[in-house]
């Protein structure tokens, strides 16, 4: 899937340079591939990963959950205590999906 989805943005003439993994969840399988694959990073909810042998780089993300009312409320409760709290951090990624963009 993941060549796949490689070959998809390569036919489009889209920029590609990493993937994240749904839920941020990777298998063996899955880091082995990204490391074949050309790409140059992916991440986990902490850390990004700079490919092809996963070199560990402290990112904390803010994310969100949109998904409810009730979900975006308390993510946006909870991305501003963590945003407080990682004032002083190098980096931090902001995470967004598509239909966050609605909010």
């Amino acid at each position: 899937r993941l060549a796949a989805g490689i070959e998809l943005f390569r036919r489009r003439g889209w920029p590609l340079h990493g993937f994240v993994a749904p839920a941020w969840l990777m298998s063996a399988g899955t880091r082995q591939a990204l490391g074949d694959s050309g790409l140059r990073y992916t991440s986990d909810p902490a850390t990004l990963y700079l490919l092809p042998h996963l070199q560990p780089i402290e990112a904390p993300g803010l994310v969100w959950s949109a998904r409810s009312a009730w979900r975006r409320g308390l993510s946006w409760a909870l991305s501003e205590q963590r945003r407080r709290a990682w004032r002083a951090a190098p980096v931090i990624r902001l995470g967004l999906q598509p239909v966050d963009m609605r909010h």
